[in-house]
């Protein structure tokens, strides 16, 4: 999960100095499933859906749901 904002630096171009504006991106979390997992996540006005697995060799085993602000 990230966060996309955006960010404004000071550089040294040309013998001047300019504001710039960039994109910065933030790792803010991280749900690992597991490279068995099969299953459909969704997202929807701020919930991310996280179904149980279809397949029988992964441990997620009960749904849940986030609330990602």
């Amino acid at each position: 999960m990230v966060t996309i904002s955006n960010d404004v630096v000071i550089d040294y171009v040309d013998g001047k100095y300019k504001k710039v504006d960039r994109l910065v991106i933030k790792k803010v979390g991280m749900l690992p499933l597991g490279d068995r997992y099969e299953g459909k996540l969704r997202y929807w006005f701020g919930v991310l859906w996280i179904p149980s697995c279809s397949n029988k060799k992964s441990l997620r085993i009960f749904s849940s749901c986030i609330l990602v602000l």
